[in-house]
């Protein structure tokens, strides 16, 4: 089996294309709660906290993606779903 290598201006044109539909901004939404990237990871139990720390910095890493592949949609997308 082959490995198919993508360049970086592909990834960013996919991802552009993901954040440019509702229902791609949604799931890249979906994606990016599940990291505890909005979250606080704190807790007193040090797995845990590991674990959610992981997390968070698997989600600011997506988020800086986001923003280098489309500002605007990314906005949009948070303006979609802030509950603040």
């Amino acid at each position: 089996m082959s490995e198919v290598t993508v360049d970086r201006a592909s990834q960013l044109l996919m991802m552009k294309q993901q954040l440019s539909t509702r229902g791609g901004r949604d799931f890249v939404w979906h994606c990016l709660t599940h990291t505890r990237l909005f979250y606080n990871t704190f807790t007193a139990d040090a797995n845990m906290h590991s674990y959610n720390a992981g997390k968070r910095s698997h989600g600011l890493w997506l988020e800086l993606e986001l923003k280098e592949a489309s500002p605007g949609d990314y906005l949009k997308m948070i303006t979609e779903n802030y509950n603040g």
